[in-house]
């Protein structure tokens, strides 16, 4: 059976040490570890967690290789490329970003998508 995959961004790694989130926090990643689900992260999730606290990389890093994906801005792009060439998406920075990102990643982002698209 496939694994369904889940996509977390850094807030649930640090959310294991926060009173509010630690329960369900630690409950996903232990449900991550016993292979029902598939971890999904982004490489912008990977360089934010480089620079979290030692007890927070540690999260990640417990957990087994096979558990966790990385996936990259360039797999997300080839994922929509059908759709562009079909006339059915447009690729502008719409809801596909989150309100809380940082302005940096949008405009990488958004440069990602000039550069591939045009």
């Amino acid at each position: 059976m496939k694994r369904l995959r889940l996509y977390a961004d850094t807030s649930v790694f640090g959310g294991c040490f926060d009173e509010e989130f630690a329960d369900v926090s630690r409950k996903l990643l232990e449900e991550i570890r016993r292979g029902r689900f598939v971890l999904v992260v982004s490489e912008t999730t990977l360089r934010e967690l480089q620079r979290a606290p030692e007890e927070i990389r540690q999260v990640i890093a417990g957990l087994p290789d096979e558990a966790v994906e990385a996936m990259t801005l360039t797999d997300e792009v080839e994922r929509l490329r059908p759709l562009v060439e079909l006339g059915g998406y447009l690729p502008c920075p719409d809801h596909r970003i989150a309100p809380d990102a940082k302005w940096k990643n949008v405009q990488y982002y958004c440069q990602r998508m000039r550069e591939t698209f045009g």
